[in-house]
């Protein structure tokens, strides 16, 4: 990007406090500068989402130009939605190590460094006049710093656009509430922050997915806050009797009375009732939409729907696109896939901007769950036979049978929808533009096996592309103009991913023909995670 496609009402991120030799980048950019003495901030910054992702170095930086943050260094970052012409004011808070708004915390505290407990929240209403006011700078002051500000880099603006186009969807609207139920939002700032070591719940905790566990009898039930499995313990079972405490008097010494009004005052309760710190510990997670690929079937299935839900994960991208849509609004005019679009390059941009573990594995599930989800476009199961090796009278059998699977699936709302492309065309666009954000050689940074492994996930989603545009499952459906374009759409999204990426990794996604790939699925299917469950009557 020139500085000419800049929009002029810009917008400038002042940064006061960083210490010298900090290292910034922004927007998953590949380049990154480290601060000097005279670093201000960053102007230049188009309206829209932003990522600043910045580490302190870890030792004494006052011997050299070269010395920054260390390897294991943690990584900060700031996400914040710029309105255009917005002014943002940050400093450093050097005991919590968190960019502030310094106007709230010298309100709260007098001066910065003091602890003050932010005013999180995980709802946002973008529509509403509730915002965060912008900090008014007079020219004065701006003509003073611009010389020491940095000029947002020229070539990050398009690539950052193109990876966070759901985010930035309607304005933002729907991305900024994602972005708050995932992040969390400071109140007085506007500001949404972590680091690399931010993790998630360890396993699900949505209400939900928590009722349909339980239906399913995958897991015990809560009693006293334990894991029950089987039968009830008695109240009385395995109670240990209540330890009395005792005192040992020496002669001479006067009888002391510890429970005077004083020490009960001063004595802290053992279980304090203090919502604060009890919604402490939640304010630095992050609140994905949970889910366990592994467990992909509806609740109380049995037999051959346990087999079939098992391989096919479309029933689970229903309901989990469900779930992230009705946990930031009710609405049934927004896209069914764009909020859980939004948790996908959130995850993505979380990784790419602090290095963050628990985004990255959340960014594999969801690829998983798209890439092996086929019933949902159409496509057969690989257990079926090919159309192509099919006779009239065959075709015509496999049409009326899957016709009257789909009307008993349809009663027992087991797949709940008819076929639809649109999710893996949005889905297929998604991974475009997070591809073309990476540096071309990223992946052989990594290990070899999360290489691998991607590929393998976009081997099995070629395969289902292929049965969705050949499957009898669309017979069952009118050919309408609507699903044939969704097809042509299909297929050109998936055309654009498979050239980007051989021209930047060298990968070639078309390597193998339609059959093959049949035969090395149906291969793979008996073996390893991907083992069909098998039922024994």
């Amino acid at each position: 990007m020139t500085n000419r496609e800049v929009p002029q009402s810009s917008c400038m991120l002042l940064l006061n406090g960083l210490p010298s030799h900090t290292q910034i980048s922004l927007d998953g950019h590949s380049e990154a500068y480290l601060t000097n003495d005279q670093f201000t901030g960053i102007k230049s910054l188009p309206p829209g989402w932003h990522c600043v992702s910045w580490s302190i170095a870890s030792g004494d930086s006052s011997g050299g130009d070269a010395m920054g943050p260390s390897e294991g260094s943690i990584r900060n970052v700031l996400l914040r939605w710029f309105e255009e012409g917005e002014v943002a004011i940050r400093e450093l808070d050097r005991i919590q190590q968190r960019l502030v708004n310094p106007d709230h915390d010298q309100a709260a505290n007098g001066r910065i460094g003091r602890f003050a407990r932010r005013q999180f929240t995980r709802t946002l209403d973008p529509s509403s006049s509730n915002r965060t006011e912008s900090t008014i700078v007079t020219p004065d002051v701006l003509g003073s710093v611009e010389p020491r500000l940095l000029p947002y880099p020229n070539t990050a603006w398009t690539a950052w656009r193109n990876a966070t186009r759901n985010l930035s969807c309607q304005d933002g609207k729907v991305g900024r509430k994602i972005v708050a139920k995932v992040l969390g939002v400071d109140g007085s700032s506007g500001d949404s922050v972590t680091d690399s070591l931010a993790t998630g719940p360890s396993r699900a905790r949505h209400i939900q997915e928590q009722a349909s566990i339980q239906l399913a009898a995958h897991t015990g039930r809560e009693e006293g806050g334990k894991v029950i499995w089987g039968k009830s313990r008695p109240k009385t079972d395995h109670q240990e009797p209540p330890l009395e405490p005792f005192e040992v008097e020496v002669d001479g010494d006067p009888p002391c009375n510890t429970d005077t009004a004083e020490v009960k005052k001063r004595k802290r309760p053992l279980h304090p009732n203090n919502k604060d710190e009890a919604e402490s510990s939640e304010d630095e997670t992050l609140q994905f939409t949970p889910f366990d690929t592994r467990r992909s079937w509806p609740p109380a299935s049995l037999g051959a729907e346990l087999t079939r839900w098992s391989q096919d994960k479309s029933w689970l991208l229903r309901d989990v696109a469900f779930r992230s849509r009705s946990g930031i609004s009710p609405s049934t005019e927004m896209e069914s896939f764009l909020p859980l679009l939004c948790e996908f390059e959130l995850a993505f941009v979380l990784f790419i901007g602090a290095q963050n573990g628990y985004a990255w594995e959340q960014w594999k599930d969801l690829l998983t769950l798209f890439c092996r989800s086929w019933s949902i476009i159409g496509a057969q199961s690989t257990f079926q036979l090919h159309p192509s090796t099919l006779t009239d009278a065959a075709a015509a059998a496999a049409a009326a049978e899957a016709t009257a699977v789909t009307a008993v699936t349809a009663v027992t709302a087991m797949t709940g929808e008819d076929v639809r492309l649109d999710g893996h065309v949005a889905f297929l666009t998604t991974l475009w533009g997070q591809f073309g954000l990476l540096d071309a050689e990223f992946w052989s940074q990594t290990n070899a096996s999360e290489e691998k492994n991607v590929l393998k996930e976009l081997d099995v989603l070629r395969a289902n592309i292929a049965r969705s545009l050949s499957s009898t499952a669309l017979v069952t459906q009118q050919l309408n103009a609507n699903l044939e374009q969704q097809q042509q759409q299909l297929v050109t999204a998936w055309r654009k991913l498979s050239h980007l990426t051989s021209d930047k990794f060298g990968w070639n996604l078309d390597r193998r023909l339609d059959e093959e790939a049949e035969i090395q699925d149906d291969a793979e299917a008996e073996e390893g995670e991907d083992a069909p469950i098998v039922v024994e009557l």
